[in-house]
Order: structure tokens, then C-alpha cells, then sequence
């Protein structure tokens, strides 16, 4: 039997249920992604709830640790803004973004990656004139309906889905923004991830405007639009400026109006995010794991 592993899940946000709906928040699909790879490298993996008594080789926590947890090593995932990765003690920080690494003063960068169920609904089809956005609304919602307001008052043909909220990471969370109705708007809710990428796959154009979001930290939404070659528009600020190299970026709504029009007027787009893919991120974790442990 391999080293023993415990992998601290948030179990507010992971449930049996939701992951059988595949309806799982970002941070939760990481984490048991991070637990399969581990698995197949022959470790003995936890996720259960309540860690035991048992002393662990190793335990992966994110972004907050667990005192309960017994282990010789500990490695914290730093992906959002109420890490504790500054006050508890850890052997190893793994930073989603350089953005975080500045937020946390320490460790390494390991981005999270566009897993691989998103290269097989790839399509050089599209829906014409559909904007899309998956990103949790809570990131944009100051700014849409201007964004919405702008393009249409240029007398675009256009549609906008966007989908999410806090309710995809647990049904306990209040949601964080208020539906915006408009006749070119179109809220399609929570879906499961098979859904969400359907609906993405057939996006002509990915919009993020979030030019005051407190806490863009994730971020992998726009990684899997460009991993599908779909015209990526995100705001000319931190972290995307670091991550999303080849997505444009915007300094102000007007601008992102200004270059959706021309998005609506072109197809597909090839981007280079190779190193952000499954297989590559999988062996940066696989190598961080082995190291902290002394594999």
C-alpha cells in the first residue's frame, strides 16, 4: 500500500448528491480531480468527512486548514481570497495565480487547469451572435447591465447566457447578485457541468466583465472558453492579465463593447493555453506531492 493521503474537501460545497448531479463549485472539482491523479500514482487517498484518528503522510487542504486532520506534511491550495495560508502552518502553498501568490507572500504557482472533458465537447460550430459567461455573476454584476446596455445600443444582433452564482458551490450560501432582466438577457441558472459545457461549446463569444470584482482569484471559466476557441474578452486586471495571455483585454466596459462587435464578426480562435491543460498541471501537482513527501 502506497503513503497515505487526506484530502481536506470543503464538505459544505461537496456533497454525494452534487457530485452525482456533477453540479460541484470549482475548488471541490480540483480537489477531487488532484485526489484521482494521486490515486493512480498508487497513493491511498481520504476524502472522508471526518478524518479519524489515523496519522496521514500527507494532507492537502483548500484554502483553510483543518486542526482535526493528523499529518506529517501538509500542503495548502491557495485559490481564493479567505486563505489562511499567512497564519497556519504549512509545509507547502500551492498558489492558483500569481495573483495569490502576492496575496499569500509564499510557495509555488500551479494553476488550475481546463480538465479534459472540456477537449471533447469541442466544436467548430457555434451558435452565431450567443455572448456567454459561466464566471460566478457576483463578479460582474455591477457592470453588465452597462455592458448590455452599450452593445445593444449600437444595434447589434446578440444574445447573452450566463449561468452560476453561489448556489453552485453549496445551496447553504446566499446568492450574491440579483437577477438582470433584459430582452437580449437570458439567466439559465445552476447547471450541472455536462449542461454548462454544452452551452459553452456553442458560445460564439466569452465576455467577463469584471472590472470590480474584490477577489478575482480562480478564474478557470475563461480558460475553457479559449480552450475551446471561443473569442475570450476579460478585463486588463489582475489575475487575468497574468493568466489569460492571447484573451483580449479591456480597460473599461465601452472598450469590451467595442471589441465584442468585432468578436461577433470572426469565428473560432486558436490560443496557446496547452500549459494549462490536465496533463501538464497533473504533473506539477504529481511532482510537488512526491517532493513534499519525500518520494
Amino acid at each position: 500500500m502506497g503513503k497515505s493521503i487526506y484530502i481536506g474537501l470543503d464538505h459544505n460545497c461537496y456533497t454525494i448528491y452534487r457530485k452525482q448531479q456533477d453540479i460541484l463549485g470549482g475548488t471541490e472539482r480540483l480537489m477531487i480531480t488532484i485526489a484521482k491523479w494521486l490515486k493512480q500514482e498508487g497513493y491511498e487517498i481520504c476524502k472522508d468527512k471526518n478524518p479519524g484518528n489515523k496519522e496521514y503522510d500527507l494532507a492537502i487542504f483548500s484554502n483553510v486548514s483543518d486542526d482535526r486532520v493528523i499529518s506529517k506534511k501538509r500542503i495548502l491550495f491557495s485559490g481564493s481570497w479567505h486563505t489562511d495560508a499567512a497564519t497556519a502552518k504549512y509545509d507547502e502553498v500551492a498558489n492558483v495565480s500569481e495573483y495569490m501568490r502576492e496575496q499569500t507572500g509564499r510557495g509555488v504557482i500551479i494553476s488550475a487547469p481546463f480538465t479534459n472533458d472540456v477537449k471533447r465537447v469541442y466544436a467548430d460550430t457555434f451558435t452565431p451572435n450567443l455572448i456567454f459567461c459561466n464566471a460566478n455573476p457576483c463578479k460582474y454584476y455591477r457592470h453588465i447591465k452597462e455592458y448590455i446596455e452599450i452593445l445593444d445600443s449600437y444595434g447589434e444582433y446578440f444574445h447573452f447566457a450566463y449561468t452560476g452564482g453561489n448556489k453552485l458551490y453549496s445551496d447553504n450560501f446566499g446568492e450574491g447578485f440579483s437577477t438582470m432582466y433584459h430582452p437580449k438577457m437570458n439567466y439559465r441558472g445552476v447547471l450541472s457541468r455536462k449542461e454548462m459545457l454544452g452551452l459553452l461549446s456553442s458560445a460564439h463569444v466569452f465576455v467577463l466583465p469584471a472590472f470590480t470584482s474584490e477577489a478575482p482569484t480562480f478564474e478557470v471559466a475563461p480558460l475553457e472558453a479559449m480552450a475551446l476557441g471561443i473569442s475570450t474578452i476579460l478585463p486588463d486586471v489582475k489575475p487575468y492579465n497574468q493568466i489569460h495571455k492571447g484573451a483580449t483585454l479591456c480597460r473599461d466596459v465601452k472598450e469590451m463593447v467595442e471589441e465584442t462587435i468585432k468578436a461577433l464578426k470572426i469565428g473560432r480562435v486558436e490560443y496557446d493555453v496547452e500549459r494549462y491543460s490536465e496533463d501538464v498541471v497533473r504533473e506539477q501537482w504529481i511532482s510537488l506531492v512526491k517532493k513534499t513527501i519525500g518520494d
